[in-house]
């Protein structure tokens, strides 16, 4: 899968395995990453996992059995 060149942050196009877990950065709103950093806290786990598991329930996340919402982690 190619990843196109963003207009911020990486320049050129990245290649990658259609199963790969790519990280990005993202700026975001001080209220959501509060409740997402409160909810890892309570679940005891990264804040890639719960990203990934809300992702996932809002039907924006598409991984098979072996990387879905419980072992993927979106950084």
């Amino acid at each position: 899968m190619e990843i196109p060149s963003a207009h911020f942050g990486r320049k050129a196009h990245r290649v990658v395995p259609d199963d790969a877990i790519v990280r990005v950065e993202l700026r975001l709103p001080a209220p959501f990453v509060a409740k997402l950093s409160t909810e890892s806290a309570k679940r005891g786990c990264s804040m890639s996992h719960v990203m990934t598991q809300w992702l996932s329930e809002a039907g924006r996340f598409r991984g098979d059995d072996s990387q879905g919402a419980g072992g993927a982690s979106v950084t």
